[in-house]
């Protein structure tokens, strides 16, 4: 008897914790928002989650040449974005390159966000070297 009441007790635990999420992607099949749908008596209520909750979901929180960062999505299937949390007090160099160490983008920027479109380009690793004046770091993004 004692396994028909254990069952029966996570039969209702399991569905009185029950959720569903629905997902918005853009045309180049990143994730853009999440969308939280909590089941509870019969009824459904939504909940959308903060954009912190959404970026740290497929994102890396790394420091690139000492600066905190966001690195989102990553995997990614086309655009990747950085988002420096730090005031900057001078201007970056990025440049992306791909496995065979060919430079596929760069720019300067002093923008606390940037992006990289790498919709057009081979699934694979790909290398985001970032330099300041004195400072320097390389951090891998993985195209799906």
């Amino acid at each position: 008897m004692k396994i028909p009441t254990t069952l029966l007790f996570l039969m209702v635990v399991n569905f009185s914790l029950a959720q569903s999420y629905e997902f918005t992607y853009d045309n180049s099949g990143n994730r853009t928002s999440r969308l939280v749908i909590y089941l509870s008596n019969n009824s459904a209520t939504a909940s959308q989650p903060s954009e912190e909750n959404i970026q740290l979901q497929d994102s890396v929180s790394t420091q690139i040449a000492g600066i905190n960062c966001i690195v989102y999505p990553n995997p990614t299937k086309g655009i990747v974005r950085i988002d420096i949390l730090e005031e900057l007090d001078e201007e970056l160099y990025f440049s992306l390159t791909n496995e065979r160490a060919q430079q596929i983008q760069s720019r300067n920027s002093s923008q606390k966000s940037i992006t990289f479109d790498l919709s057009n380009y081979e699934v694979g690793i790909y290398l985001l070297l970032v330099q300041g004046k004195t400072r320097r770091s390389t951090l891998k993004i993985i195209k799906s």
